[in-house]
């Protein structure tokens, strides 16, 4: 079955994204997703990152997903925007607060033995965003290389919609595997251009 375009309908946003390209569910191969490809939506629109490899993963009512493997060392990169709701018109401090009490929510301790992690608010955006850097050992991964731990290595903007106030979304890069990939900083940037609010708001 050939599906011209991928709808994905938030009951969080309300939003309507169309994928423009045609994916077979019988041929993985098919889901090769072309850089820079552009899911279009009314509160926010979304690009593919802007390199070679990468598959649509999936998309519910909360996640627009995108992977890809490192063929070579065998690492993983996702990059995924997420929905999440929010209550009230809080300040910048406590908007913090709100992205910081979610990660670790969100976070096992007995899973993951943090390495390094930083949470600070942005001035990049004319909305409020909160940029969030961590590396970390998942112990519940095995690495292939016998004696050697897997490292999550996370890049990721939490933003208030400047539209929808209720609404936060985030968007994440992250590199899963060896050590630090010295080009995820600039990639994860790139990507994260890529996710805007519409001009002039929803169409």
């Amino acid at each position: 079955m050939c599906i011209k375009s991928i709808r994905i309908i938030s009951q969080l946003t309300a939003a309507l994204f169309l994928l423009p390209i045609c994916l077979d569910a019988r041929n993985p191969d098919s889901a090769l997703v072309p850089p820079g490809a552009l899911l279009k939506g009314d509160l926010l629109n979304i690009h593919a990152p802007n390199s070679e490899g990468w598959r649509f993963i999936q998309s519910n009512n909360r996640n627009v997903e995108f992977g890809r493997r490192d063929e070579v060392n065998g690492d993983t990169y996702v990059a995924l925007v997420s929905s999440f709701p929010i209550e009230g018109n809080p300040s910048d401090g406590e908007f913090i607060s709100i992205v910081k009490a979610g990660i670790e929510r969100d976070t096992s301790t007995k899973r993951f033995k943090n390495i390094n992690a930083t949470l600070k608010l942005i001035t990049g955006r004319p909305y409020k965003c909160v940029s969030y850097e961590s590396s970390a050992e998942d112990k519940g991964v095995k690495n292939s290389a016998a004696n050697v731990p897997y490292f999550l290595h996370i890049r990721a903007l939490y933003c208030q919609h400047p539209i929808r106030q209720d609404l936060g979304f985030m968007i994440s890069y992250s590199q899963g595997g060896g050590s630090l990939n010295p080009s995820l900083d600039k990639d994860a940037e790139s990507f994260f251009e890529g996710v805007q609010v519409p001009t002039g708001g929803p169409q």
